[in-house]
């Protein structure tokens, strides 16, 4: 494993410098200054840092967490402009460089945009850009209809919003699938409600078809189990008729409530029946 600049890694402390540690980073050694080394740390202890390149250019070491790692999108607030671009605040002490070429219009400081982190393939530099539509892939082979994503608004056009997903795919909600306060570069949890044949997404912030149903049957479920002291006799093999005469549900949405219970961790399942944890 050769550790990439721009992501977090837990790497091994190789020795002992005058600066600090030189952690393992694969084919090289990177830095983790003395500013940053916790208290009995020695050589062969393992900690977890980001990469990135420190003021002198040099692949360094911190173990702090940015906004957003290389490939993702955070919304960063514009704390200076040079001529070359500005700097955005990215959680980490060196300040995030978004040139002018990467900015889809002159930005402000005191601003906070949505800023997706790159890499540059010359300098090997961490960059943000604000162009993000033109860094998004159509390949939608990953992904399935109904999926959760994840979800930042990027533009309001007539019928609704541009939304990047899960920071790689480009989406779309139409104004009825969105809440009020939609704001650029607000985060949401969504679903795709369509997968186009140019690789777009069509999303919805609501569960979809039988999604929808399963929070209210996990409700009814948990509900009866209280109601009957933790314990009822309903399970796989149970009838159709039987779920429904008790819990009103059909079979289909039982299974997949008890489904979700039981990974939640909150229910047993027993051969005779359900029993709350």
């Amino acid at each position: 494993m050769n550790p990439q600049i721009g992501k977090t890694y837990t790497l091994k402390a190789l020795s002992k410098g005058e600066k600090g540690f030189w952690l393992d980073a694969g084919d090289r050694e990177v830095l983790l200054s003395n500013k940053w080394i916790p208290k009995s740390f020695q050589t062969g202890d393992e900690i977890e840092v980001f990469l990135f390149r420190d003021s002198e250019d040099r692949p360094a070491a911190i173990p702090l967490k940015p906004l957003a790692q290389l490939g993702e999108c955070a919304l960063m607030r514009i704390t200076d402009l040079e001529p070359f671009g500005a700097f955005a605040e990215w959680g980490i002490p060196k300040d995030l460089l978004i040139p002018r070429s990467e900015q889809l219009r002159p930005l402000r400081i005191g601003e906070s945009v949505l800023v997706k982190v790159l890499l540059d393939p010359d300098t090997e530099r961490l960059i943000g850009t604000t162009r993000i539509l033109d860094t998004l892939i159509t390949d939608t082979s990953e992904l399935r209809g109904s999926q959760e994503v994840d979800v930042f608004l990027i533009s309001l056009v007539e019928m609704g919003w541009k939304a990047v997903v899960n920071h790689r795919f480009q989406g779309f909600f139409y104004n009825d699938d969105l809440p009020s306060g939609a704001l650029p570069g607000k985060a949401y949890r969504a679903y795709i409600k369509n997968i186009r044949s140019d690789g777009k997404l069509d999303l919805s912030t609501r569960p979809l078809g039988f999604a929808r149903v399963v929070p209210q049957s996990r409700e009814q479920i948990l509900q009866a189990l209280k109601n009957a002291g933790g314990y009822l006799s309903l399970h796989d093999g149970s009838s159709p008729e039987e779920i429904q005469k008790l819990l009103g549900l059909s079979k289909k949405s039982f299974k997949a409530a008890i489904g979700t219970l039981y990974k939640e961790k909150i229910i047993l399942l027993e051969k005779s029946g359900i029993r709350l944890i």
